[in-house]
C-alpha cells in the first residue's frame, strides 16, 4: 500500500486600498498590488492561486477572505496581503470610512484551515501581533526582531492578535510606529515594506522587472523560507 500525501494548495488574497477621491488617498497600494502579484507569480515552488482586490470596505475584505480561501484544507497555505491605511488601534482602514479590527480579521482567518500567512503594509501594523520594541531608545532593530521571533514562537499568546499557532505574520511597523512609502521617477510610489519583501524575493518593484537572483537567499540554496 502506497500512501501519497496530497500536495498543498497555495492561495493568496492581495488587497490594496488607495481611497480614490478621499482626502487621505494613497498612491502606493496599487503599485504594491501589482508587485506582489508579479513576485508571487515567479514562485514556482509555491504556485499561488492569486486573487487581487482594490478599494474594499471592511465588510468587503471579510467577504473577499471567505471567497478567496474557500475550499482550503488543513495542509494548504492561505496568504492575506494588505496595503493601505492602518489606525493606531491596529485596524485596517477600508473605503467608505470603515474599519477592520485585528480581532475581526483573526476571526475570519481562524475559519480557514491550514497555515495562514499575513503580510501587512500599513501604519501601526505591529498591533496585529501586539509587538513593539519594549525599549525607550530609537532605533532598536535587534530588540524589534527579537520581539517578532518571540511572537511567532511563544506559547503564551493573546486571543485577539494574530500571533497564534499556524500563523506566519510580517508587519511593516511596530504597533506604535507609522509605516513608510517612497517615490521614484515619474511620481511612482510604493511601500518600503512591500518593496523590500518583493526585492528580496526576486522582483524589483521600482523598475518593475524580475531579478536574476534572490537577494534574500542568504545561504545560496535557491530558496527563501
Amino acid at each position: 500500500v502506497t500512501i501519497t500525501e496530497p500536495k498543498p494548495v497555495y492561495r493568496a488574497l492581495l488587497v490594496g486600498n488607495n481611497y480614490p477621491g478621499a482626502f487621505n488617498n494613497l498612491k502606493g497600494p496599487e503599485n504594491d498590488l501589482v508587485a506582489m502579484n508579479a513576485m508571487l507569480s515567479t514562485m514556482s515552488g509555491t504556485p499561488y492561486r492569486i486573487t487581487k482586490a482594490s478599494n474594499l470596505t471592511a465588510s468587503g475584505m471579510l467577504a473577499a477572505i471567505a471567497t478567496a480561501f474557500a475550499g482550503a484544507e488543513p495542509g494548504d497555505f492561505s496568504l492575506f496581503y494588505y496595503s493601505g491605511h492602518g489606525t493606531e488601534a491596529g485596524a485596517l482602514v477600508g473605503t467608505s470610512n470603515t474599519f477592520l479590527t485585528v480581532y475581526a480579521l483573526r476571526t475570519a482567518l481562524d475559519k480557514i484551515p491550514g497555515t495562514k500567512i499575513v503580510l501587512l503594509d500599513c501604519c501601526y501594523s505591529g498591533n496585529a501581533i501586539n509587538k513593539s520594541t519594549g525599549e525607550t531608545t530609537e532605533p532598536n532593530i535587534k530588540a524589534f526582531n527579537r520581539a517578532i521571533i518571540s511572537g511567532l514562537t511563544s506559547q503564551s499568546r493573546s486571543s485577539e492578535d494574530l500571533a497564534a499557532n499556524r500563523y506566519i505574520v510580517l508587519t511593516a511597523s511596530r504597533k506604535d510606529q507609522q509605516s513608510l512609502s517612497l517615490t521614484g521617477g515619474d511620481n511612482y510610489y510604493w511601500g518600503v515594506f512591500t518593496y523590500g519583501l518583493c526585492y528580496g524575493s526576486g522582483y524589483d518593484e521600482w523598475n518593475q522587472k524580475a531579478l536574476s537572483t534572490l537577494p534574500a537567499d542568504a545561504n545560496g540554496d535557491g530558496a527563501i523560507t
